[in-house]
């Protein structure tokens, strides 16, 4: 996986939700512990969260997405082999530099996960 690419799959890591289909953002390898980080895209925009337009990512069912900014999410090799993602696009160079800024502005994020994000 390349940063900044965009797959769906069907997970049970978005809390207060049954297993279903999520777009996630890959951000890179944890440093943490084994496996790959991602960030979630949502419908619905909850505090800093980051605005993608369905005019720069088509495959996007709604006219407006947001990649969350209140966590990161970890998936080992394993967990990713069993979910069969499904690779949707990649984000524009400039949105890349776009959500690194707004990451290091984000309130919302924790500081373990700025660590961990400076980390990646």
């Amino acid at each position: 996986m390349l940063v900044g690419e965009i797959h769906i799959w069907s997970t049970d890591k978005a809390k207060g939700h049954d297993s279903r289909n999520k777009y996630h953002l890959y951000i890179g390898e944890c440093a943490w512990e084994d496996g790959h980080a991602f960030l979630f895209i949502n419908s619905g925009k909850y505090g800093s969260d980051f605005e993608l337009l369905k005019l720069d990512y088509p495959f996007f069912p709604l006219e407006k997405s947001y990649i969350s900014l209140t966590g990161i999410i970890p998936y080992s090799d394993r967990e990713l082999e069993s979910m069969a993602p499904v690779l949707k696009g990649r984000l524009t160079n400039q949105h890349m530099k776009d959500l690194f800024n707004a990451v290091a502005d984000c309130k919302s994020l924790s500081e373990n996960m700025l660590n961990r994000m400076n980390r990646l």
